[in-house]
């Protein structure tokens, strides 16, 4: 199951990707259906509104033994979650 934001990038899992095995869905990653032992997030939670709200979500939507993933470089060195270019997409128009 995987989840965007993103409407470019949901158009593209659904019409540009090979065949794949598994379904995406076009909502917030803070509106998980079901329980997972594995979530993660590649350059995805530094456009959390609320980083202790969507931690605290994945971490009611793991399965007991559950492992979080992050993959994301908001805590680089001389890198805003707040500027424009970490708060758009990512994918050009």
């Amino acid at each position: 199951t995987g989840y965007s934001i993103s409407e470019c990038q949901h158009k593209f899992i659904l019409t540009k990707l090979l065949r794949h095995n598994f379904g995406a869905s076009l909502k917030s990653y803070d509106d998980i259906e079901g329980q997972f032992d594995i979530i993660y997030s590649i350059e995805a939670l530094i456009h959390s509104t609320n980083l202790s709200h969507t931690t605290q979500i994945w971490s009611q939507s793991l399965n007991a033994g559950g492992l979080v993933v992050v993959i994301d470089d908001f805590i680089a060195k001389d890198v805003s979650e707040t500027t424009a270019e970490t708060q758009s997409d990512g994918v050009a128009s």
